[in-house]
């Protein structure tokens, strides 16, 4: 997982131009300052206004980790254990945000027995990887998934896997507010 965290602010020049306000980088863009920054809407170096903090992930998900495939023993299988369960979690969380963007888009049918979207629990914590991926799945962002597969007769159910959770993910609502 590579994280890339930008934090800026307004420039104090003007820029001439009307409308939106040149942005320019803030000296302090760890994470450590995120919250603080965005809630007080000031850097630790004592600039005033707004502070807007973007993040780009860049995550490789790796095939299933099978032992027969791979023949792994000790220190490997336990590593591609770890593997499996954060690409089952991460399964488990596109499910159910694909379904609650399915059930806002449909509507509930009145009456029903089914959870409203907005109460329904979302198991991001349930692996590191989802809990990385939590602010870039829930909601105020825009996401770019890719998804490659193999052509090979060999790999036919691990394409067919793939291909089932990209129209899951295609169907996740997103609302990017800047």
């Amino acid at each position: 997982v590579f994280r890339l965290v930008l934090e800026s602010r307004a420039s104090r020049s003007g820029g001439g131009g009307g409308g939106v306000p040149p942005l320019v980088p803030s000296s302090n863009s760890s994470i450590n300052s995120d919250a603080d920054s965005a809630a007080t809407g000031r850097s630790s170096l004592g600039a005033k206004g707004p502070v807007r903090i973007s993040s780009l992930s860049l995550v490789d998900l790796a095939g299933s980790e099978s032992v027969k495939a791979t023949g792994a023993t000790g220190a490997r299988q336990k590593e591609g254990q770890y593997i499996n369960k954060s690409l089952l979690t991460l399964g488990h969380v596109v499910h159910k945000l694909s379904d609650m963007g399915a059930r806002e888009t449909k509507g509930a049918a009145p009456g029903s027995s089914v959870v409203p979207a907005s109460k329904e629990h979302i198991p991001y914590r349930d692996s590191k990887l989802t809990r990385l991926l939590q602010p870039s799945l829930g909601g105020n962002a825009q996401v770019c998934i890719i998804c490659n597969i193999s052509p090979a007769l060999a790999n036919l159910e691990e394409s067919h896997n793939t291909l089932k959770f990209a129209m899951r993910a295609k169907k996740i609502q997103q609302h990017a507010r800047i």
